[in-house]
């Protein structure tokens, strides 16, 4: 009936009546947030680039600034969702207007957008933190060396080349094995230099 066409029309400007408010200090909102979320990454990001902070801390602080990235990217999609739900009440309450079906497109591209940039940033994340990892790990085994006697570096700078040849041989999917074969090859030269320097020291010793 006309009544019952006129109450839900009624209804449904209320409601986006409504919604827009919503979606307005939705928008006020994340702008304000923003320069603090902004301003608390800029923060991380220095940490995690200062070579003068410990690998824990720099890795501590990639994992801050992607958290915070994640919080108010999570924040920026809700904020798009009820933009896009708008933009399709308003046009569905209007199916003629071309520019409201513009409006639902529009919206539906800046969440599209979005995804793209968590997916970068996640990227971004996921780099940074095998890096510094990478890092972390050379750095202890240098220690490690530094700490070993002339024969135990030897054979421990072996074994690091001999996964680091092997760990580039996975990635590159190809066959690893002659860089086994070598690697035992140089084991047991390293292994006879000993030997022999052990026994040539031995009968010196033994001359004398």
């Amino acid at each position: 009936t006309i009544v019952k066409t006129g109450t839900e029309a009624l209804a449904t400007a209320t409601k986006i009546k409504d919604l827009r408010g919503a979606v307005k200090l939705l928008e006020a909102e994340q702008g304000k947030l923003m320069y603090t979320y902004l301003r608390e990454q800029e923060i991380q990001r220095q940490i995690r680039d200062d070579i003068s902070k410990t690998f824990e801390e720099r890795i501590e602080a990639n994992d801050k600034l992607g958290e915070s990235l994640q919080t108010q990217l999570e924040l920026e999609r809700g904020m798009l969702l009820e933009k896009l739900r708008l933009a399709q009440m308003e046009s569905d309450a209007n199916t003629e207007s071309v520019d409201l079906k513009a409006e639902v497109i529009n919206a539906e591209k800046e969440l599209a957008d979005l995804k793209e940039r968590i997916t970068g940033f996640e990227s971004e994340q996921l780099v940074n933190k095998v890096q510094l990892e990478q890092e972390s790990a050379e750095a202890l085994n240098e220690l490690r060396l530094a700490e070993m006697t002339e024969k135990e570096a030897e054979f421990e700078a072996l074994r690091q080349e001999h996964e680091a040849k092997l760990d580039l041989a996975r990635r590159a999917g190809v066959d690893a094995n002659l860089i086994e074969e070598q690697y035992l090859a140089n084991k047991q030269a390293i292994t006879k230099k000993y030997l022999d320097d052990e026994t040539a020291a031995k009968k010196k010793s033994d001359d004398e």
